[in-house]
């Protein structure tokens, strides 16, 4: 298993029910395909980075060839405007 990072940004017009519900169901996903070792909120995003919304950076251990589920899921969603995902080491 690897040690993974999938850094995601919501858009600021997502209630935060709506983050809520994203946030789980990412969680659901990555306990699918492997396991969760951390979440966490990086505040808002500003637009001097090029993106702006509600970041979140996920921790993880999975087989890298079962990151492309997240991956899609990531880009299915209309609200999240920015993903990016990582292998940090075994």
């Amino acid at each position: 298993m690897n040690k993974c990072e999938s850094l995601i940004v919501i858009s600021p017009n997502v209630s935060d029910e709506e983050i809520k519900h994203i946030i789980e169901h990412i969680g659901e996903l990555i306990n699918k395909i492997g396991k969760i070792t951390s979440i966490q909120y990086l505040g808002v995003q500003s637009p001097k980075y090029g993106v702006v919304g509600y970041g979140f950076l996920f921790g993880f251990k999975t087989k890298l060839a079962e990151v492309e589920e997240l991956e899609s899921y990531y880009r299915e969603n209309e609200k999240i405007v920015y993903d990016i995902t990582v292998s940090i080491g075994r």
